[in-house]
């Protein structure tokens, strides 16, 4: 890359960025999309346009974004994960692919806590409750202080299999973790109530 194209790489980086962080994302995705054409081994901009696109819930062209990053650095397992998690949208929901990413990103590292609560949730999608309950557990056992989500998974997992009591429990676990000061843990609290209720009328049968 000549001297002139690398000040006009420097001045799109710096002007992509002012315009991402504005929030003026469509603008900034044109530049990223232009720095990629220039020099396609650099990282940065596609990693910026995916946080463009993901803003906009573009997730199909940001798929493409992280094929990109993976045909770079294969070895990655954010990629991977990333990528299992796009296909996972609600625009998407392809689930049997997703697995295949959350298993690249676990084999590159064992302790990828990420992948294995989308993949537990993936699991549970598909309906595949005891694979899904083995990796949510694996997520525990990584992060227990922080593993809000995997327990939430779990006690759906269990109120779907009509064990109200095992599903509080959960709940209770869940309300409990440390996932900081602000974290919404509302969906827990719901979904507990939802059982005492259930495990109520259970009982009054």
């Amino acid at each position: 890359m000549s001297i002139l194209k690398k000040l006009k790489y420097t001045f799109w980086g710096m002007k992509g960025n002012y315009l991402s962080h504005k929030m003026r994302f469509e603008k900034a995705i044109k530049i990223y999309s232009e720095m990629i054409e220039m020099d396609p081994t650099k990282t940065r901009p596609y990693r910026d346009k995916l946080y463009c696109l993901m803003a906009y819930n573009r997730y199909a062209e940001a798929i493409e974004v992280v094929d990109g990053l993976i045909a770079i650095e294969p070895d990655n397992p954010e990629y991977h994960y990333i990528k299992g998690s796009l296909l996972t949208s609600n625009d998407i929901q392809q689930y049997e692919q997703a697995l295949t990413h959350y298993d690249q990103a676990i084999a590159l590292k064992k302790d990828h806590m990420m992948s294995y609560l989308e993949k537990g949730l993936s699991l549970m999608n598909l309906e595949r409750y005891d694979e899904a309950i083995d990796n949510l557990n694996q997520a525990i056992f990584i992060t227990p202080e922080k593993a809000y989500w995997a327990y939430y998974y779990k006690a759906i997992i269990m109120k779907k299999r009509g064990k109200y009591d095992a599903a509080i429990n959960l709940c209770n676990t869940a309300l409990v973790t440390d996932m900081g000061k602000n974290f919404d843990k509302s969906m827990a609290s719901s979904l507990k109530d939802q059982l005492l209720k259930l495990a109520d009328e259970k009982g009054n049968v």
